[in-house]
């Protein structure tokens, strides 16, 4: 393979170091102090390529801090349930029930600590205990939770059920469902879940179910979580059935899940609606301003959320990712043909002025138009700026990730915060776990763990960036300057009429991507910055230019080798036909003619001047650092060849023809020093001058941005930025 060893070494200590200025930049610290983990470091560079955001709602968007706000029982509305309001009606049999099932249908676990009266609850869920407390505000209390047995205390009295069955929450069925026991000897099965999973088990005569929907559509419309809450007595011959069913299905080894299933709805079937919960969720901090500058960077954001529909679409405007100009298409009918009409009412819909087009679209539909209108889907999604999913289960989360992949060809970023959220994150090309509430399985699963989503935009935009253009620089800096290395040694082959003469030592082959020219390399993939952060803050269409979009192009790659080749015949060739005429043979003890190892010993002299020159040349931002490993290379590459010297040649007095090094005459006068003066600047010049036209003619969108912070100052920059220029 025709790729350089050094290149490797040098490209993964560039990356390893970059991965820990991810973990050391005290700006990526989230406000409860936690340090974002780059998981995996090889994917540093593609955080500078982003073009498609995929990203959940709850935790990841929103701080997943849960507030229990409203709720609908009996067909009333009652409002901030934590004051108790509730509990002047508990006598009510309606809202009796009500309290009973949210202290009751849940997996919360209460904790007592020492030295407080109050009980603690710890759950998976924050919704679960965000209700639990709401019960226990109205005087339904939540006091101990066994396997087998569970204890509350509803208005003043303790009331113990047995659990006989729990029948869990997936991501698959977004409902759970529990079959208690009362001391009574009464079987009551309660269930609670997301509206278009409890709504086909109601009872079909339920006259509280349409008033109930109306509610619940204006709860999700301010953008609040909301749940169904059901429940029904079960007799004791069918609660005896479904133990035997789920049972007997739980040990069988071919199709489990679909006869747990058959189980599971013999049970949850015949409901009667007992209320509607509304929970609050806020956004995080900055996420605004974050969506706004991902959009103005040219990337497309999507929301995929198991959240209402309504309720997905108001946090898309509260976080600005549907911004007022924006046209909004909603395709959520749950036909062939409703699917197909609304997709091409979609396709035909007009962009907003400025603001584009956004689609919000049902789970079920997605479903349908993923199955009937892939290609259509396709070339919807690609005409909209937002993709709004709502009520998206964890495979059709990274089904749409794979669509954005294989069917769009583009790069993907997927951030979430929970374990419903690791299949897009695993299925993206880079994966964003959010260290939140609900545990670390999205992080563990991820490549870059962040604490909060603000944090992203430095992720992407600074870190990203700097990545993507470091370690493209050092691959074609690396090609370059190996060419310019080995090209010297095909022209001498030419000169010496292909006799395997070697132009040079083999020793100083092997300190030069060593010594000479290593730590230069290294150094421009770890400092190397071509914006400042506050211009890359202030201008975030510079993530988008092409030259950005491609930083390793082929041509680019071409060119940083037809360099490095050019440059190495022009030296070796002004070396081999100047270095009679620089040569003074009548000093006593030296030959009559220059021979190979003066030859030798001063060609990588005249190189490693060269290459580091052109490193200075292609440097973007200068520091301490780089100019102290700059110059230290060319110190360390005489101090290579004066050690050489001296090994191979210990004794002055005889004739150095068969050393193998001769450093004396390349170095003392005034002829080897102007030798190496102008055969650099014979090399550097028509790449300074390719430079300078570049610059100053052909510029790219960072070059003009530094010269108008150089010239005008920052403050112009801010007022084109504050007007929209």
């Amino acid at each position: 393979a025709f790729i350089p060893l050094a290149l490797m070494v040098s490209l993964e200590l560039a990356i390893l170091t970059q991965s820990l200025f991810m973990r050391w930049d005290n700006d990526m610290v989230c406000s409860n102090n936690k340090r974002m983990r780059p998981y995996t470091s090889s994917l540093n560079s593609e955080l500078g390529l982003i073009e498609y955001v995929m990203c959940d709602k709850t935790g990841t968007l929103t701080q997943n801090k849960m507030e229990f706000r409203q709720c609908s029982v009996g067909g009333n509305v009652y409002l901030d349930p934590m004051s108790g309001c509730l509990q002047p009606q508990a006598s009510n049999p309606e809202v009796s029930l009500f309290l009973r099932l949210l202290a009751i249908c849940n997996e919360v676990v209460p904790e007592k600590q020492e030295g407080r009266h109050e009980l603690e609850y710890a759950s998976q869920s924050p919704d679960e205990i965000a209700l639990v407390k709401g019960a226990a505000a109205n005087g339904t209390i939540l006091l101990n939770r066994e396997p087998e047995t569970l204890t509350i205390n509803h208005q003043g009295k303790e009331e113990v059920f047995s659990i006989v069955a729990n029948l869990e929450f997936t991501p698959e069925r977004r409902r759970m469902s529990v079959l208690v026991r009362g001391e009574g000897g009464e079987y009551i099965v309660m269930s609670k879940g997301a509206d278009q999973m409890i709504q086909p088990q109601l009872a079909k005569d339920d006259p509280t179910t349409q008033e109930a929907m109306r509610h619940l559509d204006d709860f999700a419309e301010q953008g609040h979580r909301v749940m169904m809450c059901s429940a029904r007595s079960v007799p004791e011959e069918e609660a005896q059935e479904f133990l035997r069913r789920k049972e007997a299905a739980s040990v069988e080894l071919e199709g489990k899940d679909e006869r747990v299933a058959e189980a599971y709805g013999m049970l949850e079937r015949d409901m009667k609606l007992v209320g509607v919960t509304c929970v609050e969720d806020k956004l995080q901090d900055d996420v605004p301003g974050t969506v706004q500058f991902l959009l103005a960077a040219g990337m497309h954001v999507w929301i995929l959320t198991g959240d209402k529909l309504e309720t997905a679409e108001a946090v898309a405007r509260t976080s600005s990712i549907v911004s007022p100009t924006m046209t909004i298409s909603h395709v959520r009918s749950h036909d062939k043909n409703g699917v197909e009409g609304e997709m091409r009412e979609a396709l035909d819909a007009a962009p907003g002025e400025g603001g584009g087009k956004a689609l919000v679209i049902d789970g079920m539909a997605l479903a349908i138009a993923k199955q009937h209108f892939v290609t259509e889907f396709v070339r919807l999604c690609e005409a909209c700026n937002v993709v709004i999913c709502a009520r998206c289960a964890p495979v059709q989360k990274a089904e749409l990730v794979n669509l954005v992949m294989v069917h769009m060809h583009k790069i993907c970023l997927a951030v979430g915060d929970g374990g419903n959220d690791v299949p897009m994150i695993g299925t993206a090309h880079v994966g964003v776990g959010i260290m939140g509430n609900e545990g670390m399985q999205a992080a563990r699963a991820s490549d870059f763990a962040i604490g909060e989503f603000r944090l992203l935009l430095r992720l992407i935009a600074v870190h990203g960036r700097y990545s993507s253009l470091r370690s493209s620089e050092l691959i074609k800096y690396s090609f370059y300057k190996n060419l310019c290395f080995a090209t010297p040694q095909i022209v001498f082959s030419f000169y010496s009429l292909f006799t395997g003469q070697s132009i040079a030592n083999s020793w100083v082959g092997l300190s030069y991507n060593v010594f000479c020219t290593g730590m230069p390399a290294l150094i421009l993939a770890i400092f190397e910055k071509d914006l400042s952060e506050e211009l890359i803050y202030r201008y975030p269409e510079a993530y988008s230019t092409p030259e950005r979009r491609n930083p390793l192009t082929g041509a680019s790659l071409v060119y940083a080798e037809f360099v490095g080749f050019s440059q190495g015949t022009l030296i070796t060739l002004f070396l081999l036909y100047s270095m009679d005429h620089l040569y003074d043979a009548s000093e006593p003890g030296r030959l009559a003619s220059p021979g190979i190892d003066i030859i030798g010993m001063a060609w990588p002299q005249i190189v490693v001047v060269s290459v580091l020159g052109s490193l200075c040349l292609r440097t973007r931002t200068f520091n301490w650092v780089v100019w102290f490993f700059i110059i230290g290379s060319i110190l360390a590459t005489y101090l290579v060849i004066i050690v050489l010297d001296d090994l191979f040649c210990p004794d002055p007095v005889e004739p150095v023809v068969s050393c193998g090094v001769s450093i004396t005459p390349t170095i003392t006068g005034l002829r080897p020093w102007l030798l190496l003066f102008v055969s650099v600047v014979a090399a550097l010049l028509p790449e300074g001058v390719w430079h300078y036209f570049e610059r100053n003619y052909f510029p790219s969108e960072w070059m003009k941005v530094q010269v108008v912070e150089k010239q005008k100052g920052l403050e112009v920059l801010r007022t084109r930025f504050q007007r929209g220029g």
